[in-house]
């Protein structure tokens, strides 16, 4: 119940969080449902941050290859929301866990290990010309800031490989200030994911966090969840405007599928459909918002590699979108 309530504080409506016990009682006992482990913390990557072989089908393309990710922690809290189906209704990683029946809404810290990841950091270092990665990044595959003390490790250690640091974080669990100067001055990049569609409590860890890391000298960044509201919505749009220009932006358009529960509020023909990079075919079951108007500041559906901005660490990119 201490996460129920952790997440009603933040705003999140009681009734539409999900009953575990229920989905555990009803997954059967053929496979049973199990948080992730925690293991020693490692760079890998996947089928959007690196290259897959050419002589296989897509589905069988494995990420063999070193890549920019690093779990500090697996597994977010903040799935419970929407009935399971995490933040703004259509968590991807929430219905892949629970493919797996993995306990995806208990986040689990992973384990700091010095050596082990120096040689991964010095690896990733010396490969930087054949990958063109100049960064390495936390926040994929769980919330990052449940466990702040491994983000300030992997921080402090990576930028003496040259590769700053990107934290992608929702920040239910809040930092001291201190912890953020220690990330200031390792040149760690914090990208605050926020939307019109999150509780107003959430929205203001995230905006709270970010003024505050700029404040201080970081590098922060509002990561937009964009959307395209209907006309009459005017309220949303303004919202949605102001936290695109009131600070360094970045927009991540909302991807949804037919069951997203905030579907009365779209203009559902701006939605296309994207690019799944695991079957390698173009779907209509995930459609993706694609550019509401806010130009080239943005992620979208490419792969990593092949995308300019490279979540705003390339300098240049910096400056652009910082002035």
């Amino acid at each position: 119940m201490r996460a129920v309530s952790n997440l009603t504080r933040l705003g999140f409506e009681l009734d539409t969080l999900l009953d575990i016990d229920e989905l555990v009682r009803g997954g059967g006992t053929v496979r049973p449902w199990l948080p992730f482990k925690a293991n020693f913390m490692c760079l890998y990557g996947n089928n959007k941050t690196n290259t897959t072989p050419t002589d296989k089908e897509h589905g069988r393309r494995n990420v063999t290859k070193i890549g920019p990710l690093c779990s500090v922690v697996r597994g977010c809290g903040l799935a419970r929301a929407h009935n399971g189906r995490g933040c703004y209704g259509n968590c991807y990683t929430c219905e892949n866990k629970a493919r797996y029946h993995i306990k995806y809404w208990i986040p689990v810290p992973q384990i700091f290990n010095e050596r082990l990841l120096r040689k991964d950091l010095q690896r990733f270092h010396d490969e930087r010309r054949d990958h063109g990665y100049e960064f390495i990044r936390t926040g994929d595959n769980g919330e990052p800031s449940y466990s702040w003390n491994n983000i300030v490790h992997l921080g402090e250690l990576s930028i003496q490989y040259d590769l700053p640091l990107l934290v992608v974080t929702k920040s239910p669990v809040v930092s001291d200030d201190y912890t953020l100067e220690r990330l200031a001055n390792s040149e760690v990049v914090i990208h605050g994911s926020v939307s019109v569609l999150d509780p107003i409590g959430i929205r203001n860890n995230v905006l709270d966090l970010l003024d505050r890391y700029g404040e201080i000298g970081g590098k922060a960044v509002r990561r937009v969840v964009t959307a395209p509201f209907k006309s009459h919505l005017e309220d949303l749009w303004e919202i949605q405007d102001s936290l695109m220009y009131e600070g360094v932006s970045m927009q991540q358009p909302l991807r949804v599928t037919g069951t997203n529960p905030f579907l009365h509020l779209f203009d559902l023909e701006a939605f296309g459909p994207t690019f799944n990079h695991t079957s390698g075919v173009t779907t209509n079951r995930w459609k993706s918002a694609g550019d509401v108007g806010y130009g080239s500041r943005g992620c979208y559906a490419s792969s990593c590699y092949e995308c300019r901005n490279h979540c705003m660490t390339k300098p240049y990119v910096w400056r652009r979108f910082s002035n």
